[in-house]
């Protein structure tokens, strides 16, 4: 138990992602949480949600979407606390679960990912020894469900996690109004000098945060590399007056 603690909490800690994403209100973790649950339950569409997700958005802890993630979170913890002697391995398995999710809690206001599930997920599937090892006739049968499903979930969610373009592909068909996520498509188009497609997706992610300096300078630069030099100045000239001590910025405004 200490090893494992001195693991999670110390060598796998991420403080600076943690102070990466500021701005997100405390009441998004129920959501972040039951989402996480969700995906143990059902691991279909898994992908990152980016910092600027709706999904994660909760300015208030009334919303009825935050009550029922509260409520389901609470009543895991409850389900384990009552079932702790007739149910070990179930009462285990939750508190594991939330545990080990504990370092990335002030992350998950504006940012949940898959990869923080690794270690969780051993508490999920203590959960379920513990609702069926009490019948011995159920538990190769939901062992082998189990392997079945999720190694057939897998190797779906591979098609969208082959490079960064099926990544954010995937993402935006579940959130189209997504700037970030049009953001970072755009980029992976601009890696691979596809600055026309690259291009159209930096507008759509101005269209939906048109004060974003580093997607104006992004399209300037695109449109730049395409050889529309005389476009690209005033786009440039937008970045730089949304934000005049971007480094980068000011280089590609000086490079037109």
């Amino acid at each position: 138990g200490v090893s494992y603690v001195w693991v999670r909490f110390f060598i796998m800690s991420t403080p600076d992602a943690m102070i990466g994403y500021p701005g997100g209100t405390w009441a998004a973790i129920p959501k972040a949480l039951a989402q996480y649950v969700l995906w143990m339950v059902w691991p279909s569409f898994i992908h990152p949600t980016m910092p600027d997700d709706i999904f994660l958005a909760a300015p208030s802890w009334m919303r009825l979407d935050v009550l029922a993630s509260l409520g389901l979170v609470a009543l895991l913890l409850l389900s384990a606390f009552i079932w702790r002697k007739k149910y070990p391995a179930y009462f285990f398995g939750v508190c594991w679960f939330f545990i080990a999710l504990l370092p990335v809690i002030p992350l998950s206001r504006n940012y949940i990912a898959a990869r923080y599930l690794y270690i969780p997920s051993f508490g999920f599937f203590a959960v379920l020894y513990g609702l069926f090892a009490a019948n011995g006739r159920f538990v190769h049968v939901v062992g082998i469900l189990v392997v079945l499903i999720y190694s057939s979930l897998s190797l779906l969610s591979h098609f969208a996690y082959r490079n960064n373009i099926t990544l954010f592909d995937e993402i935006i068909l579940s959130q189209p109004e997504n700037a970030m996520a049009h953001s970072a498509l755009g980029y992976a188009y601009s890696r691979r000098e596809d600055y026309g497609t690259a291009s159209g997706e930096y507008r759509v992610a101005l269209g939906l945060d048109p004060d974003w300096a580093a997607d104006w300078a992004a399209l300037g630069d695109c449109t730049n590399r395409r050889g529309y030099e005389k476009a690209a100045l005033p786009l440039l000239k937008k970045a730089v007056s949304l934000d005049p001590n971007a480094v980068r910025i000011h280089e590609d405004h000086g490079a037109s």
